[in-house]
């Protein structure tokens, strides 16, 4: 089972933009595929993620995101490692 939540919030006459999304995902049955296919339990998680925008002209825009904003250790394929606490900041440009 899963389950979501997203609350979007925007100011300053819809220039701004911040997003909080909430993703749980339950315990789920898996192989490890390195012991015969073995059946195994993949342990249940929930990350967050916060987003954030700033439109500073038509064809210019801010934006800040932080996933895995609680740097939540868990596998969503077994045996691999989720990605830990990432923080990307850039300008976007449109033609």
């Amino acid at each position: 089972h899963s389950a979501n939540l997203n609350v979007a919030y925007a100011f300053m006459d819809n220039k701004a933009k911040v997003n909080l999304d909430i993703n749980h995902n339950g315990k789920y049955d898996d192989k490890d595929w390195g012991a015969s296919g073995t059946p195994v339990v993949v342990d249940a998680y929930t990350t967050t993620d916060l987003n954030a925008s700033y439109q500073l002209s038509q064809q210019k825009q801010l934006f800040a995101s932080i996933k895995n904003l609680t740097n939540t250790q868990y596998q969503e394929v077994l045996g691999y490692d989720a990605q830990p606490r990432t923080i990307y900041l850039g300008i976007k440009h449109s033609w």
